[in-house]
């Protein structure tokens, strides 16, 4: 059988984790994987810290001007919602690509995107946990040279970790995808 290239095994490794992960735990899925995350300011964490809230979480990297950048558009769209319907959400973008994206890079995106409330916070983690991250959400990540290449998703959890929905398209309805967790508008106002 031929050696898979490393990237190739890191990806396949994660993969691997994340489907047993996904049949060891129904419920709650993301809040039991054991995989510590480091957030801009180098603080360590799991997922299950954003237990009791709904969660909105997506997967990107610092080089991305595509896919990643549309993923980010998106939920600022949502954060706009929100605020319009007086509903919490947290906001998480986890790197793709961990071994480029440092918490200073992190920080500098969060500042020029204005993205600097306590409610979004971006992580990131080793790469097989990462892939294993991916696999979970169900989102696809390849490596084509020095470039990190995926699909876009960006996830809905609801306040025990659970995925209640997946956004698979940039055009999407965003508040048919936060469907459930926002506020009823109120009364004439328009949205």
């Amino acid at each position: 059988m031929p050696v898979l290239p490393r990237p190739w095994r890191h990806w396949l490794a994660g993969a691997v984790l994340g489907a047993c992960a996904l049949a060891a735990h129904g419920a709650g899925l993301l809040y039991q994987m054991p995989y510590r995350w480091v957030n801009t300011d180098g603080q360590s964490l799991k997922l299950n810290q954003y237990q009791g809230k709904p969660v909105v979480l997506t997967l990107a990297y610092g080089a991305c001007k595509k896919i990643c950048s549309s993923s980010v558009f998106a939920m600022e769209q949502m954060q706009a919602l929100a605020d319009r319907r007086k509903t919490e959400l947290q906001f998480v973008i986890v790197s793709l690509d961990p071994e480029q994206d440092t918490p200073a890079d992190w920080r500098e995106l969060r500042k020029t995107r204005k993205l600097q409330r306590p409610n979004w916070s971006v992580l990131s983690g080793s790469v097989a946990d990462t892939r294993a991250l991916a696999a979970a959400l169900g989102i696809t990540v390849w490596r084509y040279h020095d470039h990190v290449l995926h699909d876009f998703g960006i996830v809905l959890l609801d306040a025990n970790g659970n995925i209640v929905r997946t956004m698979r398209h940039y055009d999407d309805s965003i508040p048919a995808f936060l469907q459930g967790v926002l506020a009823p508008p109120a009364p004439n106002t328009p949205e």
